[in-house]
C-alpha cells in the first residue's frame, strides 16, 4: 500500500477522479477501497501528482442524483449490521465493497459509490458496541423523571460563560456520575445533546436571515432617504419586479419556444422531492445562443411557497439570482454559455462546468429562503 499512501499525500485532482483512478488500477480491490477509506483525510497540500480527469463535475451531479440515495442507504444498511452484531467489524469494508459491486456494474458507477463513501462523514467507521434501543413511551418517562438533569447539561452546552472546553464538560460528567441508572445517563444526554443541535440549527437560521437582509439593503439603498426622487425609483423598481416575475409569459412547455435539446442535466437535490422526478437543467440551443436553462420550473415551484407579487420577495429573489450571475426573464434562469464547440464534448467545458454550479447554488439558496415564509 505504500504507493496508493504516497498517491493519498500527493495527487493534484478531484477525489472522484481519483477514486477511479485507484478503482481501475487496481481491480476494484476490496483491500484499496478499505485502506482509503481509513486513511483518506482530504486534498494534501504537496500536490505533484496529477491525476487525470475522467468524471466531469456535472456528471457527478447527474450520478449523484440517481445514485447517492443508493450508495447511502447500503453504506447505512452496512453500518447497522456491523453495529447489531450481524457482520464483524473486521469484515466491514469487505461487505460494504460486495454490496456496491453486486449494485453496481459500470466502473463508473463503482468509481462513485468509492467516491461517495470516501467522503461521508460516517467514514471511515468505528466500532464501539451494540447501542442501546428504547420505545418511544420509555424514553418520554425517562425525560420526565430527569428533567433537571436534562436543563443542567443544557445550560452547560447553550453558553454557560466557561471560557475552556474543559470546564463545561468535567461538569457534565459530574452531573451524569450522579445519576446511578445507565439508561437514564443515555436519555440525559440524548435530550440535552438534541436541544444542542436544534440550538445550532437556530443558528444557522439567523445566519441565513442576516445574508438575505445584508442582500435586501443593497438593493434598497438606492432609495433610502425617503426624497421623492427616490421614491419615484423606488416605484419603478417595484414595476421592474413585478414585469419580470410576471408569469403571463412563461412557457409551459419547451415547445413553445424554438429550442433544441442538446443535454438535460437532474438536479441533485431533496430540497424538492414533489419535483425530483423531472426537475433539471436544460443545455440547449436558443437562435444561435447556447443556454443553461431551468425553463421556468423554479419559479413555478417557489409560487407555490411565496407570494411572488410582494416587493421583500421579489427583491430577495432577484438579489440572489443576480449574486450568482444568472440571468432570465419571465421567470425564466438561464445562464448564455460563450465558449461552445458543437464538436467538443461538453463535459470537458469548464464554463459549463461553472454555469452548472452557479445554477445549482443559486436554486438551492433560493429554495432555504422557505424558512422565512413558511
Amino acid at each position: 500500500m505504500d504507493s496508493i499512501k504516497e498517491l493519498l499525500n500527493t495527487f493534484d485532482g478531484e477525489i472522484y477522479n481519483l477514486c477511479y483512478k485507484l478503482l481501475i488500477e487496481n481491480e476494484n480491490n476490496a483491500e484499496v477501497f478499505q485502506y482509503v477509506c481509513e486513511n483518506f483525510t482530504g486534498k494534501p497540500k504537496n500536490k505533484t501528482q496529477i491525476i487525470k480527469n475522467h468524471f466531469s463535475q456535472s456528471e457527478i451531479y447527474e450520478y449523484e442524483s440517481i445514485y447517492g440515495d443508493i450508495v447511502k442507504g447500503i453504506l447505512s444498511n452496512t453500518i447497522k449490521k456491523c453495529d447489531f452484531g450481524m457482520i464483524s467489524a473486521d469484515e466491514f469494508y469487505k461487505t460494504l465493497w460486495q454490496a456496491y459491486c453486486l449494485n453496481f456494474i459500470s466502473d463508473n458507477e463503482k468509481a462513485f459509490a468509492f467516491y461517495y463513501t470516501v467522503v461521508d462523514r460516517k467514514i471511515p467507521y468505528r466500532y464501539l458496541r451494540t447501542p442501546l434501543s428504547m420505545e418511544d413511551d420509555i424514553y418520554e418517562n425517562m425525560v420526565k423523571a430527569n428533567k433537571s438533569y436534562i436543563d443542567r447539561i443544557e445550560y452547560l452546552l447553550r453558553g454557560s460563560g466557561f471560557r475552556q472546553k474543559t470546564e463545561v464538560v468535567s461538569l457534565i460528567l459530574c452531573c451524569l456520575d450522579s445519576v446511578v441508572n445507565f439508561d437514564a445517563k443515555v436519555v440525559i444526554l440524548a435530550q440535552a445533546l438534541d436541544s444542542y443541535t436544534k440550538s445550532k440549527t437556530d443558528d444557522l437560521t439567523k445566519l441565513l436571515i442576516k445574508r438575505v437582509f445584508e442582500l435586501e439593503r443593497k438593493m434598497d439603498g438606492v432609495y433610502n432617504s425617503g426624497t421623492k426622487k427616490e421614491e419615484t425609483k423606488k416605484e419603478e423598481i417595484k414595476k421592474e419586479l413585478a414585469d419580470y416575475y410576471d408569469a403571463s409569459g412563461t412557457p409551459d412547455t419547451i415547445s413553445e419556444i424554438d429550442d433544441t435539446i442538446i443535454k438535460k442535466y437532474p438536479f441533485p437535490t431533496k430540497y424538492h422531492d414533489n419535483e425530483k422526478s423531472n426537475y433539471e437543467f436544460i443545455l440547449l440551443k436558443r437562435n444561435d445562443k447556447i443556454l443553461l436553462s431551468d425553463q421556468g420550473k423554479t419559479f413555478k415551484m417557489l409560487d407555490q411557497i411565496f407570494e411572488l407579487t410582494e416587493l421583500d420577495v421579489m427583491k430577495n429573489l432577484k438579489k440572489i439570482q443576480d449574486e450568482y450571475k444568472i440571468q432570465g426573464e419571465r421567470r425564466e434562469l438561464f445562464i448564455e454559455i460563450i465558449n461552445w464547440d458543437v464538436n467538443s464534448n461538453e463535459n470537458e467545458n469548464e464554463e459549463l462546468n461553472e454555469a452548472i454550479y452557479r445554477m445549482f447554488s443559486c436554486v438551492s439558496f433560493m429554495d432555504s429562503m422557505r424558512i422565512f415564509y413558511t
